[in-house]
């Protein structure tokens, strides 16, 4: 994935990113390329999905906290849907109805256009220990086999051969 901040340079001609990211890449104040960019869903696969991650983080309450009832209030609160359009500037929310207001969609309508597409196919991160590990090994895997440093096999092999040291 190519860091928003070589996108922002004007250095890449696109980049896989967070919805954020867009609205960062319009600062004419830290961007080179305002107002010459686009957000698209992913492009659609041979079954006509368009694959992609939902990197929204989790929010819980440990089994052994003293406060799981305020702490469950806070999550509850957080997560909220008038809550969450409240601070809606440069994402999308988590709820569906948000989607089909007016209002709010207008806050970032090309992103809000993207993740409505984007949502029908997106998967869930798997729910795995050490996650973050796996994924990077993979990043780094499927990168030496799309610049031809190992075979395809070779790098699923070797990230396969990490994800198992996790």
């Amino acid at each position: 994935m190519t860091s928003p901040s070589r996108w922002r340079r004007g250095d890449t001609a696109f980049s896989l990113n967070w919805d954020s990211t867009y609205r960062d890449l319009n600062d004419p104040s830290i961007s080179k390329i305002a107002g010459e960019n686009g957000v698209l869903p992913t492009p659609e696969g041979p079954t006509g999905e368009r694959p992609g991650v939902n990197g929204a983080m989790a929010l819980s309450v440990a089994s052994r906290s003293k406060n799981q009832d305020a702490a469950w209030k806070l999550i509850e609160y957080l997560t909220s849907e008038p809550n969450q359009e409240k601070f809606i500037k440069s994402g999308a929310p988590n709820w569906k109805a948000s989607f089909e207001k007016p209002e709010i969609v207008a806050t970032n309508k090309p992103v809000f256009d993207a993740y409505k597409t984007a949502l029908q196919s997106t998967i869930l991160r798997p729910p795995v220990p050490g996650y973050n590990n796996i994924s990077q090994a993979l990043q780094v895997e499927l990168q030496n086999a799309l610049l031809g440093k190992k075979s395809p096999q070779e790098a699923l092999d070797d990230a396969v051969a990490a994800a198992n040291k996790e």
